[in-house]
């Protein structure tokens, strides 16, 4: 009598532990309010930016195009994180389960692909020391691999995972209250050093509190009012100021120190402008415009209330003051 035997995968003997390590809750499907789609093209944005600036030729090259598509996209990146790793820790101030989230999404194929080069490259220990404790946005250019030069910006992450996590864990929610001041301190050291476009954290990692921020301000119970008054100001101008932050032109220079706020800019129009499938990110389109998708259900606890009861929407309308109106 033959049986046939499951083949086994060279990962099977792993498996065990991972499931005892990883918390039920990590293994669980996600609810699909979670999700916000339209952070998905605004990634695609980011992305196409960035690769089209290192790939593509855009425009004449007097017009120093190509030097304004890399930290455009790169603003959308930093702000994007910023925003998600924040409300998710807003939502989930658990610091063992996103350190684990975090690990599992980014080590893998980082190692991997870095294990790859500095093997076949025949690099020394200097090298491997930079790029594996992800410090290498501080080393000297001679340590820097072209092949790699885009990890960077992997420093910067996780160097903000990092104190994000350590904030949680020592001060709960409301360590993370922090972050905003931490930003103009961060924008204040650029300003002071002439640091308009560079790749040390402590020079470059506003760009991610500023989307912090903005999780932060979306849960403040009078960021209404901070929200208006941004939405005031046409979305056109705020895309042309967000370009502007971003060329490389010493005409527009002290714009490159706000860079990480015009990014931002996510706030509808007006309260309740926006229809629930509208919205936009940096301003370069309309808050109405039907192109990329708001969801409205998406909410952010505020660690100044007790529980995670979410108490503002996408939109930033409380749902007692959308009653009331």
């Amino acid at each position: 009598m033959s049986s046939t035997t499951r083949p086994v995968s060279i990962a099977e003997p792993l498996r065990a532990p991972l499931e005892r390590a990883i918390p039920p809750r990590l293994a669980g499907p996600r609810s699909p309010g979670d999700r916000l789609a339209v952070l998905d093209g605004w990634r695609g944005i980011s992305i196409i930016s960035v690769l089209a600036s290192h790939l593509l030729p855009l425009g004449p090259a007097r017009w120093d195009l190509n030097r304004l598509a890399g930290p455009f996209g790169m603003a959308i990146v930093f702000t994007l994180s910023g925003f998600l790793i924040t409300s998710n820790l807003l939502k989930t101030p658990d610091v063992r389960v996103f350190l684990i989230r975090r690990a599992c999404r980014i080590l893998p194929l980082a190692y991997l692909f870095m294990l790859a080069v500095l093997v076949v490259q025949g690099r020394d220990l200097r090298h491997y020391l930079a790029y594996l404790t992800f410090t290498v946005n501080y080393h000297q250019p001679d340590v820097t691999i072209r092949t790699m030069s885009p990890l960077w910006s992997l420093c910067v992450e996780v160097h903000f995972y990092l104190f994000a996590a350590m904030l949680v864990a020592v001060a709960g929610r409301r360590g993370l209250l922090i972050l905003p001041v931490l930003a103009l301190v961060v924008t204040g050291l650029r300003v002071a050093e002439g640091a308009t476009l560079v790749i040390r954290t402590h020079l470059r990692v506003d760009e991610i509190l500023a989307g912090a921020s903005v999780a932060l301000l979306h849960g403040w119970p009078r960021g209404q009012r901070v929200r208006d008054g941004i939405g005031r100001v046409h979305p056109l101008a705020w895309g042309i100021l967000l370009a502007a932050s971003c060329y490389p032109h010493p005409a527009v220079r002290p714009l490159n120190y706000v860079r990480p706020y015009l990014a931002g800019r996510w706030w509808p129009a007006r309260s309740g402008a926006a229809p629930p499938d509208a919205g936009c990110f940096t301003g370069v389109f309309s808050s109405t415009s039907p192109i990329l998708p708001m969801p409205s259900t998406w909410s952010t606890p505020w660690p100044w209330r007790a529980g995670s009861r979410p108490i503002r929407d996408w939109n930033g309308i409380s749902s007692k003051g959308r009653s009331a109106s």
